[in-house]
C-alpha cells in the first residue's frame, strides 16, 4: 500500500521550485490564458465552390458563374496561381461587384484595383469561394469601396485596362457596340407597323371614290331634274293659256 496517497495528484507540490517544475507553472499559466477550443486564426468559412484555374476554366468563367448562381451575398474570392508567384483575395457582394482586392506578397501585400487586375490574370492555379454571410467582420479588412461591376469585368476580360476609370468608361463604350447592327436597321420598318397600333383611336384620313361621289350627288341631280320638268310642264301650260284666239272672219 502507499503511504503518501496524496502527493500522488500534487507533483509540482512534490516537486518544489525545480526548473521543470516552473517550466510547468509556466506552460500552465499560457494554458490558462488561453481556454481550451480557441485560436488566433479565424475559424475556416464555408467553402461554396472550388476548382481549377486553366484553360478550359478562366478566370472570366469564374467570375461569370458567381454572378449568375449569386450563391452568397457576401462571400471572398481566393486565387493562387501555379507558375507565378500570386495569392490573393477578391472580396464580392451580392453575386454581382467586387469591392475589394488584396494580393498577398513576401515583402507586403497591393490593394485594390492593381491586385484584383493581378489576380484575374491567372490562367494557371486554384480558386475557392468562400461564404462570409454570416461572419462579415473577419472579411471587412477587404472593404475598400472599389464598387466594381463584374458585369463590366467580363466585357473587358481577358485584357483588363490600366485603370479602374478606363475599365468603367470601356465597360461603357463595349455596352454600345454590343448593339446589333441588323436591330438598328430594322427599326424604321417596326416604326412603321406600329405607327397604326399608337393611332388606333384616330379615323385614318378617306379618299373618296367616284362611285361614292356618283351616290353622294345623285339624289341631288334627281330632284334638279325633277324641278326642271315640273317648271317646263308649268311653262308649257301657261303659254297654252294665254295663246291668243284668232276668230275666223
Amino acid at each position: 500500500m502507499n503511504q503518501f496517497p496524496e502527493e500522488q495528484f500534487r507533483p509540482d507540490e512534490s516537486q518544489g521550485n525545480t526548473g521543470l517544475g516552473s517550466e510547468s507553472n509556466e506552460e500552465s499559466g499560457q494554458a490558462a490564458e488561453e481556454p481550451v477550443g480557441t485560436s488566433s486564426q479565424p475559424a475556416p468559412q464555408p467553402t461554396l465552390e472550388s476548382g481549377k484555374i486553366w484553360e478550359n476554366r478562366t478566370t472570366k468563367e469564374i467570375l461569370y458563374g458567381i454572378s449568375k448562381a449569386k450563391k452568397s451575398d457576401y462571400a471572398v474570392l481566393r486565387l493562387a496561381s501555379h507558375d507565378i508567384n500570386i495569392d490573393g483575395e477578391l472580396l464580392i457582394s451580392k453575386g454581382s461587384t467586387v469591392n475589394g482586392a488584396r494580393l498577398l506578397l513576401e515583402e507586403g501585400s497591393v490593394e485594390g484595383y492593381p491586385a484584383m487586375k493581378a489576380l484575374l490574370k491567372i490562367t494557371d492555379g486554384t480558386y475557392s469561394l468562400l461564404d462570409y454571410s454570416a461572419t462579415q467582420a473577419n472579411a471587412i479588412h477587404l472593404e475598400q469601396g472599389l464598387k466594381v461591376r463584374i458585369n463590366n469585368l467580363l466585357t473587358s476580360l481577358p485584357h483588363l485596362p490600366e485603370t479602374l476609370e478606363e475599365l468603367n468608361e470601356g465597360a461603357a463604350v463595349a455596352k454600345m457596340r454590343s448593339f446589333n447592327p441588323s436591330e438598328l436597321e430594322s427599326q424604321p420598318e417596326e416604326s412603321v407597323k406600329t405607327k397604326p397600333l399608337r393611332g388606333k383611336g384616330e379615323a385614318p384620313p378617306h379618299v373618296e371614290t367616284a362611285e361614292e361621289a356618283l351616290q353622294r350627288t345623285m339624289p341631288v341631280a334627281v330632284i334638279i331634274t325633277i324641278v326642271v320638268i315640273v317648271l317646263a310642264i308649268i311653262a308649257t301650260i301657261v303659254v297654252i293659256s294665254f295663246k291668243p284666239t284668232i276668230h275666223q272672219p
